[in-house]
């Protein structure tokens, strides 16, 4: 029996949410909670204010980044739209990873009147440029931690694969290499024919607004400020874990190799599982004990004091976002309607 969408979308959350719970077990196996507890309550509160500010200001610098991305399509839309748009996304993919980004369509197609294959681009393109960008953090990360990160994903990552690839056959690869080609191929095979036919033109007309949308960066005017606020997005994700340092005395010391190794590492945590529950954890605990010496308990409290105020920011604004979107364009609907009548 095939399943329905939304069953397959259930069903990938679930595998996702398990993952999250298991990596979450493994980050506090053998934990002794007292303690843990005790870490927090020696926490600095005033930077975890600043650390919110900075989150706050993080999605700003998105939202008026995907403003600018999708004015070559030949609307400009409403900075508080974009902006609501961006926290509804988020807190939709809490519950349903990738489906955050239709939400986040659906919502300026609503209220916007922008078509949503063309907005679909924008959000490809959109997660180029953050790869780009999360290329260009490990890179500075390997420039100011070289030796020390080197060698830690020596042995935990480059060595295992490097055997595994080692007990492969040269036909095994080839195979997987021939496997790829052809099903590029057939793709391709299947695209032209059905280009014909009215279902297949209807694909092909998505098809186009979806390269539209992913090409806007080439139309974009002021495409320095496209860059500044790419960098911006990335330099608040940064500062918050930089600033979250000074919330810990054992962690106070840590300089600005350490932010960029934990940026870099941390976000690979919010890749693998649901709004990072579990890996996040796990992978910044790892990270503080064997790059920095920090011991297990402030380094498990510092990964839970990170993702908790960015988890904490996404839920708070998100459900604000959820209320005051119909409220807000309600209240400029009449507005309009009153400067018309004039």
């Amino acid at each position: 029996m095939a399943l329905s969408k939304k069953q397959k979308d259930r069903l990938k959350f679930f595998i996702f949410f398990g993952l999250g719970l298991l990596l979450l077990w493994l980050s506090t196996k053998g934990i002794d909670f007292k303690n843990l507890l005790q870490y927090f309550k020696r926490v600095n509160y005033l930077p975890l204010a600043g650390v919110l500010l900075i989150g706050l200001g993080s999605h700003l610098f998105r939202a008026l980044r995907w403003q600018m991305m999708i004015t070559p399509l030949g609307k400009k839309p409403g900075l508080g739209n974009t902006f609501m748009a961006v926290m509804i996304g988020y807190l939709v993919n809490l519950a349903t990873p990738r489906m955050g980004e239709v939400a986040k369509c659906a919502i300026l197609t609503k209220y916007e009147g922008i078509p949503a294959d063309k907005l679909a681009g924008t959000m490809i393109a959109e997660r180029t440029v953050d790869m780009l960008c999360l290329v260009l953090v490990a890179i500075l990360t390997t420039v100011f931690e070289a030796q020390m990160v080197g060698d830690y994903l020596g042995q935990k990552i480059w060595s295992p694969v490097v055997a595994k690839l080692d007990s492969l056959s040269a036909s095994s690869i080839l195979l997987a290499i021939a496997g790829l080609a052809a099903g590029i191929f057939a793709l391709v095979f299947l695209l032209k024919s059905l280009s014909k036919k009215p279902f297949g033109q209807k694909i092909t007309n998505i098809l186009k607004g979806f390269w539209t949308g992913f090409t806007s960066i080439r139309s974009i005017k002021n495409f320095w400020g496209f860059i500044f606020y790419s960098l911006m997005v990335w330099v608040c994700y940064y500062l918050m874990v930089q600033v979250g340092f000074l919330a810990f005395q054992d962690t106070a010391h840590l300089g600005v190799g350490a932010g960029l190794s934990l940026l870099t590492l941390g976000t690979l945590g919010f890749i693998v599982s649901p709004g990072g529950i579990g890996a996040y954890q796990l992978i910044i605990k790892e990270a503080l004990m064997n790059l920095y010496m920090i011991g297990e308990e402030p380094a498990l409290a510092f990964g839970w004091m990170s993702w908790g105020i960015q988890t904490m920011i996404l839920i708070l604004l998100g459900f604000l976002s959820v209320l005051l979107l119909p409220v807000f364009n309600k209240a400029k609907a009449n507005e309009q309607a009153g400067a018309d009548s004039k």
